[in-house]
């Protein structure tokens, strides 16, 4: 009961919303999420080699606990270092909770007992948790996340294996994006994991929820949606940026097959003149989104959007930017 009041009074920290914004604001509302935040700071990271090194810098800087999901995680190499940190905080008596997807996810026997040997709490996302018999094959949990001590926090399209490394000569190189948000803003990615957690693991965790500004910071929103929303949240979030841009909207993503409002809300920004760009990967992982995504693609070029292939080698990525 004491953790619940700790987090509704994250309502306090909410400050007014960017001009231009205050759709967006709304949306977090609506999801019943703190909305934007002052005093962050905000880092972007390029790419597996410096995301996954500040990633585990920030894990080795962890002096409460370390909040760590991933919907991949691979027994390859990377994901032996991130398992040799967690470890050696976990041992050094920092709580350290690791959450996977069951069907993202495949880890054997020995990698998951060194991790409980040393303390780590691990568990899986499981979309059968009620019933063998209600299968939900796309209820998935595909958030990549890591909080430290609730002031630091990761988020953005990095699995944790080896392949976003560049390292599979069938793939080629990984391009995606991450970013690091210290501050007030970081314990609303802390709050995802909190649900996500208690999901999974039927257990509400004791944290910190009052993190300290950061000095001449600026204002962040952390908005995590899902399957369980009941409202629409991912895609009015969207519409709303794009119903408020005045410049551009410049588009990075692999999977573009867009809703019948977001393609209009595109629509309506190329008429008032807004430089609408989207960037996708010339060679992607899923054959029959990249054939769906080729037909959309015809539809926006047709009302004015500008379509791009990134071809740098054979490059893949997830993170969507806008």
């Amino acid at each position: 009961r004491d953790e619940m009041g700790e987090i509704a009074q994250l309502d306090e920290e909410v400050t007014k919303a960017p001009p231009g914004l205050e759709a967006l604001s709304a949306t977090a509302k609506l999801a019943r999420q703190p909305a934007f935040m002052d005093d962050n700071h905000i880092e972007v990271l390029i790419d597996g080699v410096n995301t996954f090194n500040a990633m585990l810098e920030g894990i080795a800087r962890a002096k409460k606990y370390v909040l760590f999901q991933s919907y991949i995680i691979r027994a390859d190499e990377i994901g032996e270092r991130f398992a040799d940190a967690l470890i050696k905080k976990a041992l050094e008596g920092v709580s350290v909770r690791v959450l996977y997807d069951g069907v993202g996810t495949t880890l054997h026997r020995k990698y998951l007992k060194k991790l409980r040997k040393a303390g780590v709490q691990i568990c899986r996302f499981n979309s059968t948790k009620f019933s063998t018999f209600n299968i939900q094959i796309n209820f998935r949990n595909h958030r990549k996340l890591l909080v430290i001590d609730g002031s630091t926090a990761f988020l953005g399209g990095l699995n944790v294996g080896d392949d976003y490394l560049g390292k599979y000569p069938k793939v080629g190189p990984w391009r995606d994006t991450h970013c690091r948000i210290e501050g007030p803003a970081a314990t609303t990615a802390q709050l995802s994991f909190v649900k996500d957690w208690f999901w999974a693991a039927d257990e509400m965790i004791q944290l910190d929820w009052h993190i300290d500004p950061v000095e001449n910071g600026e204002k962040a929103l952390v908005l995590h949606t899902g399957p369980a929303d009941k409202g629409e949240t991912a895609l009015l979030a969207h519409i709303a940026m794009v119903n408020a841009a005045e410049k551009r909207v410049w588009i990075a993503n692999p999977y573009v097959v867009p809703p019948e409002g977001l393609a209009n809300a595109l629509e309506l920004a190329v008429l008032r003149g807004v430089d609408v760009r989207i960037l996708v990967p010339k060679k992607n992982d899923n054959l029959f989104v990249q054939f769906a995504s080729e037909t959309y693609a015809e539809d926006l070029l047709e009302i004015g959007v500008k379509y791009y292939r990134y071809s740098k080698g054979s490059s893949w990525w997830i993170s969507k930017l806008c």
